[in-house]
Order: structure tokens, then sequence, then C-alpha cells
């Protein structure tokens, strides 16, 4: 499956610095949002045998997203660290 990050590494050279920017804080929004659903409905950070099997599916999926989300901004983080070290290289 690709989520997104693959894709990402693959064209992040090629982006401007306001594209990264822009994307820095949809991703920022997305986990931010995240972080309000769970608080919200009580999300709780790990499975356990108490709960059903849906909601034990749910909760890994709920926190594969914002492991995704949080590779996306690692990748952006990684982006934005090279694109410094060359302006550092320049200048």
């Amino acid at each position: 499956m690709n989520t997104g990050v693959e894709v990402m590494r693959g064209n992040l050279q090629s982006w401007s610095w306001r594209d990264i920017h822009s994307i820095y804080r949809i991703i920022g929004d997305q986990l931010q949002l995240h972080y309000a659903v769970s608080v919200r409905c009580g999300i709780p950070k790990s499975i356990s045998i108490d709960f059903s099997d849906e909601n034990n599916i749910f909760i890994i999926r709920f926190h594969q997203d914002v492991g995704r989300l949080g590779e996306q901004i690692d990748a952006l983080d990684r982006e934005i660290l090279r694109r410094n070290s060359l302006i550092g290289v320049m200048g």
C-alpha cells in the first residue's frame, strides 16, 4: 500500500519551499484533528482484551493513520534539513 511517504520521497526535491510549507501545515492540521478526535472520543493508545475486535481494529487503524502522518512529517523534515545544509554550503 502506498502511504504517500514513498511518493513524497521521490518528488520532494522538485517541490518549492512554498509547497513544502503548505503540505507541512496541512499535515500538522491533520495531526491536530486526530488528537482532538482521540481526546473527544476517548480513543485509547493501545488495544485491550476487554475491547471488541471491531474496537481494537479501529484503534490500530487510527494509530496507523497517525503514524503515517508522522512519517510524512519526518520526510519533510529531512528535505528541509537537506536544503538548509545546501544553503549553508553555498552561503
